[in-house]
């Protein structure tokens, strides 16, 4: 395949980059005090996310929040600027990008997130933590895979999900003239490992992804191209230097 026509793939996190908030944290107020309170003291603690999460829903059944709360608060949550321009942009030229999501949210936020926006046949691929509704614990949530790599929370690396899905379609990443990968926490660190030369890295200025890139220097152990973002028109920007 000539280089020229390789698609472009575009790899996006989810929580404080698509969104401007943490989704896992827009209800915590729906809890009693002495539920949060007790959920503080675990999650300073926990190496699980997904196992986290699990308590926090079985609380908040027991303090009777219902799901369409959580549904309502997680879809109010707004876009950062740029992104539906970026997303409007990818639709125009769709013949030249493949997409796909690795958030450490869950499927069910992402599911009520790409419908809202009317952005499903744009997102065909996404990896999570998988949730649906349950009526005991209101939301029943499993990692989606299981790992060996010390870096990363316990309960999702996104480098393996990015292999995961190249592997998937039988193809490895050289099938694309380049990737690009937006995110803003240190669990967005491991994936950028993983990008060659022509790849771009897009980290959030002011966030834990950029800190460490560039307080702690691990900027040093990158072969990709990175590019600080404080709005979603600089990975437009980039993306459209491509084409």
């Amino acid at each position: 395949m000539n280089s020229l026509r390789r698609k472009i793939l575009i790899t996006l996190d989810f929580d404080l980059t698509i969104l401007t908030k943490n989704s896992d944290y827009v209800f915590l107020d729906l809890l009693n005090k002495k539920s949060f309170e007790l959920l503080e003291e675990k999650r300073k603690v926990s190496k699980n996310w997904a196992n986290h999460m699990q308590q926090v829903y079985i609380h908040l059944k027991a303090d009777n929040v219902p799901l369409s709360k959580i549904k309502e608060r997680v879809e109010k949550i707004p876009l950062n600027k740029g992104f539906l321009e970026l997303f409007e942009f990818m639709k125009s030229k769709k013949e030249r990008f493949d997409t796909l999501i690795i958030s450490g949210a869950n499927t069910m936020f992402l599911q009520w997130f790409l419908a809202k926006h009317n952005v499903v046949n744009l997102f065909p691929k996404y990896y999570s933590n998988i949730a649906i509704p349950d009526e005991e614990v209101l939301i029943r949530i499993n990692p989606f895979h299981q790992h060996d790599c010390t870096n990363c929370d316990l309960s999702q690396c996104k480098k393996v999900l990015f292999k995961l899905y190249l592997s998937s379609n039988n193809i490895d990443i050289n099938h694309y003239s380049n990737v690009l990968y937006a995110g803003d926490g240190e669990n967005d660190y491991c994936l950028s490992t993983f990008l060659r030369e022509n790849d771009m890295l897009f980290p959030r200025i002011g966030f834990p992804l950029h800190e460490k890139l560039f307080t702690k220097g691990e900027h040093k152990n990158l072969k990709c191209k990175i590019h600080p973002w404080n709005d979603g028109f600089k990975i437009l920007e980039e993306v459209q230097k491509l084409l």
